[in-house]
């Protein structure tokens, strides 16, 4: 399905203008953000176009949580991802920059994801663009971007011409409603289930990750096999819900919320495996025994609380920091410290990980 099917002589649409009393550009509808369809559905007496522009609203929306680098070709008009304070941006407000942009590719040099300066923006739409409010919209989408944790470089790069998209939704599926119920359902889980847990490490790690990163990473501990435990150990620790002591003390109230190994600070996942002056140490001895071999082993905070997805689970790196992290969390319920089980620990279980999955 192409743009001209949308025409304003076809017959949808003529019904649509129809059932609103008022005449109405489709090329709006198709280029303007959900919040114009929720906003026309509440003026429809007509009960199945309310719901059929309730719908497109909802499934537009899904569509950029399920694929966010499609934003590019988002419209910046009359869009809920961007508002000024708890206002949507509208043409009205903007009409120098209404008249020459519609899409948040239109603020990229073509071929890129980079924004333009207002100095190569106006030379290529138009010399009349109030300087003030370029920055101003351009600030709006900026936050967006980073509220939203949608990293501006993994965005769709500016193609034209921009395929609106209520077109990317109508060719979702030739026949059936399957690939419709799945979009929606995908934004509900994210939001119920997911969200939370993501904006619980967000706070914890002092950044935000994009969704792309978490679903990537999730997906990256499935293939974890004949390892149940480590396996386990971590999916707790990608959901971060981990019962550390800073979460079991909140139902055992005799177990400090400390950390097990320095009682220094509230044990939380990231500081138990990465923070925590004993695990520094004994992580160090570990990095440089390691990069003694010959074989180069310096995770950042990231790679060792998560993994490194762009190489294999069972790469020597991977599956040396998966096994690290059993092991300093078997460490808490010993009396023994990390420093004297170290060394026991890896000549007895990680014997040959050097050589697991070399060349993978």
């Amino acid at each position: 399905m192409d743009q001209e099917s949308f025409g304003n002589s076809a017959f949808w649409p003529t019904l649509l203008k129809n059932a609103l009393g008022y005449d109405i550009s489709v090329s709006k509808l198709l280029a303007y953000g959900p919040s114009l369809c929720l906003k026309l559905s509440k003026t429809l007496k007509n009960k199945f176009w309310s719901q059929v522009l309730s719908s497109v609203a909802e499934l537009y929306n899904s569509l950029c949580f399920k694929h966010p680098e499609k934003l590019t070709n988002c419209s910046i008009w009359y869009n809920p991802f961007f508002k000024k304070g708890k206002k949507v941006l509208t043409p009205s407000d903007y009409p120098d920059l209404s008249n020459v942009v519609t899409y948040l590719g239109d603020f990229f040099y073509p071929l890129t994801t980079i924004f333009m300066s207002y100095t190569d923006f106006c030379d290529r739409y138009s010399d009349n663009i109030q300087e003030e409010n370029f920055i101003e919209v351009s600030y709006v989408i900026k936050l967006a971007l980073q509220v939203l944790g949608f990293p501006q470089h993994k965005l769709d790069e500016a193609v034209y011409p921009i395929r609106p998209h209520p077109i990317e939704i109508a060719n979702l599926s030739k026949k059936g409603c399957s690939s419709y119920a799945k979009l929606l359902r995908y934004k509900d889980t994210l939001q119920n289930n997911m969200v939370p847990r993501e904006e619980k490490w967000h706070l914890e790690l002092g950044c935000t990750y994009s969704n792309i990163f978490w679903e990537k990473t999730r997906k990256f501990y499935t293939r974890i096999l004949n390892e149940n435990s480590t396996k386990w150990l971590q999916f707790q620790i990608v959901r971060n819900s981990l019962q550390t002591n800073k979460i079991v003390h909140h139902f055992r109230p005799h177990v400090t919320p400390l950390c097990s190994f320095c009682l220094m600070s509230d044990e939380t996942v990231s500081h138990l495996f990465w923070y925590c002056p004993k695990t520094v140490t004994f992580l160090r001895s570990v990095f440089d025994m390691v990069n003694s071999t010959g074989l180069m082993y310096s995770p950042s905070r990231n790679t060792f609380l998560f993994g490194s997805n762009d190489t294999p689970i069972y790469s020597p790196l991977n599956y040396l920091t998966l096994h690290l992290k059993r092991f300093i969390w078997s460490s808490k319920f010993k009396t023994c410290t990390l420093l004297d089980n170290k060394l026991h620990y890896l000549t007895n279980n990680l014997d040959g990980w050097h050589t697991l999955g070399r060349g993978s």
